[in-house]
């Protein structure tokens, strides 16, 4: 698999964007500094959202406020009290989220925890089986602390197809064995599978891209929002 090494040779700016995939530059400060925690009232019934995983879950592209957990902060809000905590961060591995997001769990037990990661992996080079182990581990962790059925799993974008993922030594193909992997785990903790994977494909084929050409832009974040909301009621308890 070609590491980014070999991606020296691209413009600059397409340089300048795969640390934001590969993982190569994580910032060092805890990482709820990645996205705001926000509460949105209407109702007496209150929720708390922590969302897991790498830059399609903070936003990268765009703004965490435009990602999709804000998004169904937005959408929830109207029936009840929604508290967000988006734990994203630009580069991120499971290893990582296992490492500096897990822990957060230790605190108020959230009502629903989403989980978006593995693209970072595949770019640095880490096995299924050790994606397998780390998903593992995140998976029954939030399983712990959550209703059943209320670890909300996302598939990774067909992000080979953007303008600036061609650049990587990986392709769609790659990207669907991680996804069998995370859905597997998934269903052996009773997590939701939220398969998006077709209007992703679609949104890949339309070029929804932020303007780094590598990441879902706003509406396509809007869009699985909009997907999730009508198989998930995020007001439950």
């Amino acid at each position: 698999m070609r590491r980014l090494a070999l991606l020296g040779s691209l413009p600059l700016l397409i340089a300048s964007l795969a640390p934001a995939l590969s993982g190569c530059a994580h910032r060092d400060a805890a990482p709820t500094t990645e996205g705001p925690s926000e509460t949105l009232s209407a109702s007496a019934t209150s929720v708390r959202l922590i969302a897991l995983g790498d830059s399609f879950t903070i936003g990268t592209g765009s703004s965490p406020d435009q990602a999709f957990p804000a998004r169904l902060v937005s959408i929830w809000a109207p029936r009840c009290t929604v508290e967000l905590r988006n734990l994203g961060v630009n580069g991120y591995t499971s290893k990582d989220v296992i490492d500096r997001e897990l822990p957060v769990l230790d605190g108020p037990a959230p009502t629903w925890i989403t989980l978006a990661v593995g693209a970072n992996d595949l770019v640095r080079g880490v096995t299924k089986d050790v994606y397998r182990q780390h998903v593992r581990i995140i998976l029954a962790a939030a399983a712990r602390v959550v209703p059943k059925g209320h670890v909300l799993v996302l598939p990774q974008p067909d992000w080979p197809k953007s303008t600036v993922g061609g650049s990587f030594s990986i392709t769609s193909a790659d990207v669907e064995r991680y996804d069998t992997v995370l859905h597997e785990e998934a269903d052996a903790v009773d997590a939701k599978w939220l398969d998006l994977k077709p209007l992703m494909r679609a949104e890949a084929a339309a070029q929804m891209l932020a303007d780094d050409g590598l990441h879902p832009n706003a509406e396509a974040h809007a869009a699985w929002a909009e997907a999730i909301t009508k198989v998930v009621d995020g007001c439950a308890q």
